[in-house]
């Protein structure tokens, strides 16, 4: 159910912006949303928001480069190379519908100057473990003190990502579902890092520490 809710929300937001310019989002006759982000929005939110329910997380707060070079990962093939991945393969269509690399630096600048957002979703309860706490220093070693992200390491904003997000990424990264393909750097990073993480309890517990300690 969760996986035909997702495709549905994709073809919504492919119908040329038609759903997105009617009744259903009075807020984008109030604030238009730029062309070239109407598709992202169907799923995303008019102002980057995300939205749990068809596991679309949020974008604003993270920088075009970061948001460009995911893009990229998802038009060719580094993210999203598991048909099971059901949120992916809907990332990938959106991604290769794109005609060319300057239409995805538009689509990223755009979402780029979106204001940052407080994140959303209620965290587990916190396992302050000895073990949980040296992991979140792996975390900030590359994403920052506060969460704000590194463009030198390529490392993004997690500051605005919610539990539920977290928890799905860094699952995915455990699992392989992500960063296991040839040239995705930054992805065999994380999956070397995620390798530290002993269970799910403790995955959980990451995120959840995560977010308490780097929301604003």
């Amino acid at each position: 159910m969760a996986t035909s809710m997702i495709w549905r929300a994709a073809r919504a937001a492919s119908a040329s912006g038609v759903l997105l310019l009617g009744s259903n989002l009075p807020c984008l006759a109030q604030d238009p949303t730029p062309a070239p982000y109407l598709a992202c929005a169907g799923c995303h939110g008019a102002r980057g928001e995300g939205n749990a329910a068809v596991h679309a997380p949020p974008l604003a707060g993270q920088s075009a480069e970061y948001l460009a070079r995911q893009l990229t990962k998802f038009r060719n093939g580094q993210r999203a190379y598991l048909q099971s991945d059901a949120p992916g393969q809907v990332m990938k269509a959106a991604a290769q519908s794109l005609p060319d690399d300057a239409a995805i630096q538009t689509v990223a600048k755009i979402i780029a100057k979106m204001p940052p957002l407080r994140t959303e979703g209620s965290p587990a309860p916190l396992r302050r473990t000895r073990e949980v706490t040296e992991i979140f220093i792996a975390c900030a070693s590359c994403h920052g003190a506060r969460g704000e992200g590194r463009a030198d390491v390529r490392a993004p904003n997690l500051a605005q990502l919610p539990p539920w997000y977290l928890a799905k990424a860094l699952q995915d990264f455990r699992s392989g579902a992500r960063g296991t393909m040839p040239g995705d750097l930054e992805g065999h990073t994380m999956r070397a890092i995620v390798g530290l993480i002993p269970d799910d309890q403790a995955l959980q517990a990451i995120a959840a520490y995560i977010c308490c300690s780097y929301a604003p």
